[in-house]
C-alpha cells in the first residue's frame, strides 16, 4: 500500500501547494480573502492527506501568519489525482 508521503512525493504535493497559494495570494485582494495583509504563508512540512468517501485526495497544511496558525489550505484531486478544487480557510 502507498503511503501519504510517497503520495505527496510522487505527485508534487508540496510544490502544487505552493504555486497555487502564492497564485491564490496574487490574484485576490486582502478583502476577497478576508485577510488584514498578504504577510501570510503556508507550511508545506505539514501536509495533511485525507482520502475521502469519494475516493478523493485532499491535502491540507496550516495558514500562518507571524508563526501563528489562522487557518487551512488545501488541495482536492480526484481518484486520477486530477486537481478539483482548492481551499482558503481562516478561523
Amino acid at each position: 500500500m502507498t503511503t501519504a508521503k510517497e503520495i505527496i512525493k510522487k505527485y508534487k504535493i508540496k510544490t502544487e501547494l505552493e504555486k497555487s497559494f502564492s497564485d491564490l495570494l496574487n490574484s485576490n485582494s486582502c478583502g476577497d480573502l478576508n485577510i488584514n495583509n498578504k504577510e501570510i504563508s503556508i507550511n508545506t512540512d505539514n501536509i495533511n492527506y485525507n482520502k475521502t468517501t469519494l475516493n478523493f485526495h485532499l491535502f491540507k497544511t496550516p495558514i500562518l501568519e507571524k508563526n501563528n496558525e489562522i487557518g487551512y489550505y488545501a488541495l482536492e484531486y480526484d481518484s486520477k489525482f486530477q486537481l478539483i478544487d482548492n481551499y482558503f480557510v481562516i478561523n
